[in-house]
């Protein structure tokens, strides 16, 4: 959709004025878009600008029956009535959860329109513009009470003729964050303009990147002084009950360290490295941090070793930050400190914490933390 400039609205910045007034809502015509929070990109830049023409967009998508999508049309009021008993609150309550809990087949459609529209080379196509009315029904099933099954699915691909296999597009390693999976083609659609623009234009490109990044970066090593501060210092104290302590994390990493090690050689054969959100992965961390966090000094009767042993609160004790600190520069030197942050990857930021001044951060609770939702850039 083209904008166009208006002296009598000039006086607005950093917005976008819709006419209330017309036959349509003009975010309408933006992927089926609204006003309820929807955000809509602005582009003046002459090369994209120049060259783009509006199209027509569709005033009548497929009704949703047609789709084989159903209404659910009673009411929040022919539910609960006029008395607004506690049972039929219940119900409500109840139906509204069942159907939250509905499996959602939106995200099978928006892959299917993806590889459809790939596969025709034409996002105007009947099929392409079938699936897409389909996926905007689906958006705002929720709203209006709609439900889609996996058999309602299948007889839309029937409908429309779409194979049960076809090729994936070969520019999702690029653009999917899940890589698309293992089979993508490795070789570009001709005539497929993002396949142009990834596999030919940016993967030679990035391919350029990394390597002159390695050639450049291959003597670096990953160091915080912050975090190996606190056992440098400790090191060169003279007291022989400092000097006998600070060898018991060193003993006891050697343990970690050939578990750790053990289990990722085990890991990547079976599961080909792939990690995150993996029990069983979990349970290999868990393991080595019960190794890593069991190392206590031997002597524990000494006044200092008392001291650092004292807990105030729930905040850790001054041994186990000497202990992380520890653990932090023995792996640089053996892992170039890859393996403490797998297991360790909290602590170590909760002491990065507490060596800057005051001003220059924050400790933030947890269910704070969750709360919290970082600005897109």
């Amino acid at each position: 959709m083209r904008f166009v400039h208006s002296e009598a609205l000039a006086h607005f910045k950093d917005v976008v004025v819709f006419p209330s007034r017309g036959p349509r809502p003009l975010a309408g015509k933006l992927s089926g878009g609204d006003y309820d929070g929807d955000k809509f990109w602005i582009c003046w830049d002459e090369d994209l600008v120049a060259p783009f023409t509006n199209a027509p967009a569709p005033w009548e998508p497929v009704a949703y029956a047609e789709l084989g999508i159903l209404k659910d049309s009673e009411t929040l009021g022919d539910i609960i009535g006029e008395q607004c008993r506690t049972e039929d609150v219940k119900r409500w309550i109840q139906k509204c959860t069942a159907g939250r809990l509905e499996q959602s087949q939106l995200g099978q459609v928006t892959l299917l329109h993806a590889i459809v529209t790939y596969h025709d080379g034409d996002i105007a196509s009947r099929r392409a513009e079938v699936l897409a009315d389909l996926h905007d029904h689906l958006g705002d099933a929720d709203k209006n009470g709609y439900s889609f099954t996996t058999a309602a699915l299948m007889a839309v691909r029937r409908m429309l003729g779409v194979p049960r296999e076809m090729p994936k597009p070969a520019h999702w390693p690029w653009t999917r964050k899940d890589g698309g999976g293992e089979d993508v083609p490795k070789t570009q659609k001709p005539g497929d303009c993002i396949d142009e623009l990834y596999i030919n234009t940016i993967e030679p490109e990035i391919t350029q990147i990394m390597s002159l990044a390695r050639v450049v970066l291959k003597d670096a090593r990953a160091e915080d002084a912050d975090l190996s501060a606190l056992y440098d210092d400790l090191l060169q104290d003279s007291d022989p009950v400092i000097q006998a302590s600070l060898k018991d994390p060193s003993r006891a990493l050697q343990p970690v360290a050939k578990e750790y090690s053990k289990s990722v050689t085990r890991w990547i054969g079976v599961h080909k490295g792939t990690t995150r959100g993996n029990a069983e992965w979990d349970k290999i961390i868990e393991d080595c941090r019960k190794i890593c966090f069991a190392a206590e000094p031997v002597d524990r009767n000494q006044s200092i070793i008392k001291e650092w042993l004292r807990r105030i609160g729930k905040a850790p004790t001054i041994w186990e930050r000497i202990r992380i600190s520890a653990f932090y520069t023995l792996d640089r030197k053996l892992n170039d400190g890859k393996m403490v942050f797998m297991i360790a990857g909290g602590e170590l930021c909760q002491l990065k914490a507490q060596s800057l001044d005051p001003n220059d951060s924050r400790t933030v609770a947890m269910p704070l933390y969750e709360k919290l939702k970082a600005q897109k850039c």
